[in-house]
């Protein structure tokens, strides 16, 4: 069954260390689609990082030369706050196309970082249209705040969890040395719930 991976969390909450080991479950390796992609894209061209270097914490939290803001503080600035006469949707419009061709192609996907109602829209027409199966998974991690750009994430997760083939939650303990093993269950059982879906099921699981 085609299936898109939707993982809800606030930044920092292991939702690109769930995809990877997600992805390493996978016989045919599937699409991550990131919604801040095509910003992160321009920010790294427009001040001349390596490709794909805002996708690491460190990168982004560092400062752009000559300024006081942090590479994150423009993504979110950018990504978030246009002016209401523009395209709200302009950063994200690339990435639209993608979903729907990945969908064409019948691709699995996961997804890391869907946060405003756009998004949300886009992947349940999407995946009624094509007929895709959603799995949800919402993370949290002890003692993690977020950012601003995080705060529609309940709004999100509800929205979705109405639509979504099966949810699952999990709060993980904040524990550095070991996070990423905490990880490594969590992996396993979103990845079997996929292959043996059942219409009705949600759990809130504690690690």
């Amino acid at each position: 069954m085609k299936t898109i991976f939707i993982l809800l969390a606030p930044s920092r909450s292991g939702k690109d260390t769930l995809a990877s080991l997600l992805a390493d479950k996978m016989d045919r390796k599937p699409v991550q689609l990131k919604w801040s992609s095509h910003v992160k894209r321009t920010v790294e061209y427009t001040y001349s990082l390596p490709i794909g270097s805002l996708e690491l914490p460190e990168i982004r939290n560092s400062i752009i030369p000559g300024t006081t803001q942090t590479y994150l503080d423009l993504l979110v600035s950018l990504y978030h706050t246009q002016d209401q006469q523009a395209d709200l949707y302009f950063w994200k419009r690339p990435v639209f196309r993608q979903l729907e061709e990945v969908m064409q192609e019948g691709s699995t996907i996961i997804s890391t970082d869907t946060r405003d109602t756009f998004e949300v829209d886009a992947i349940i027409d999407l995946s009624t249209k094509y007929k895709y199966q959603v799995v949800l998974v919402k993370l949290d991690r002890e003692g993690n705040s977020g950012l601003t750009s995080d705060m529609l994430l309940e709004r999100n997760f509800k929205l979705l969890k109405s639509y979504a083939d099966a949810s699952l939650e999990f709060t993980i303990a904040n524990d550095p040395d070991n996070f990423e093993l905490k990880m490594v269950p969590v992996s396993v059982i979103v990845y079997q719930l996929a292959q043996d879906i059942d219409k009705d099921r949600s759990e809130t699981v504690h690690f």
